[in-house]
């Protein structure tokens, strides 16, 4: 029985590292001011908080966006958006937003968000199975979203492509580093 235990524990530890090596998860408290006449946090902000796990991806994963803009010398602007919504969130709540790529390639990159409301966040008793996302099997799912971003040249916003960016700090191609990130 003691075994059986334990190789439970190894396969959900397995699971969260792996989970861990590619998924940034950003804790977001709500403030007072992102909250509409309903009380609950305007539709428009979910975009903020998206941008925030984002950046917080590259730093956790890659290098910093500012590092990525001014060492590098490239953008990824946003060319489009969507989001849904399941619950609502309210001024104190706390936000955790899961964000992965779901898809890459040289010239572009589409990034997904989870936002679950956890009153005491556990990450061992997250089960998602982000390889075949079911969006009604998330427990306190607030929000999904993706937004696509390509990458351009910051003097002249000519397309990029990144399989020629170099990464010191990684000792790696960004493209190869952005690969091994998909779910």
């Amino acid at each position: 029985m003691e075994e059986t235990v334990i190789a439970v524990a190894l396969v959900n530890v397995n699971k969260i590292m792996n989970l861990f090596e590619k998924v940034a998860i950003t804790k977001i408290y709500v403030r007072y001011y992102e909250t509409d006449r309903m009380k609950i946090v305007h539709h428009s902000n979910h975009f903020r908080y998206f941008e925030l796990a984002r950046c917080e991806f590259f730093t956790q994963k890659v290098v910093g966006y500012s590092i990525l803009e001014d060492k590098y010398g490239f953008l990824s602007p946003l060319v489009s958006s969507s989001a849904k919504f399941f619950k609502p969130l309210k001024f104190e709540d706390y936000l955790y937003l899961l964000c992965f790529i779901r898809d890459f390639s040289v010239v572009k990159v589409i990034f997904e968000y989870l936002g679950i409301l956890f009153e005491n966040f556990e990450i061992d008793k997250l089960e998602i199975d982000l390889k075949n996302l079911n969006l009604k099997k998330i427990k306190n799912l607030v929000c999904w979203g993706q937004t696509e971003h390509v990458f351009v040249d910051k003097d002249n916003f000519h397309p990029l492509r990144i399989n020629r960016v170099f990464i010191e700090e990684k000792q790696e191609n960004l493209a190869n580093l952005l690969s091994k990130l998909v779910f």
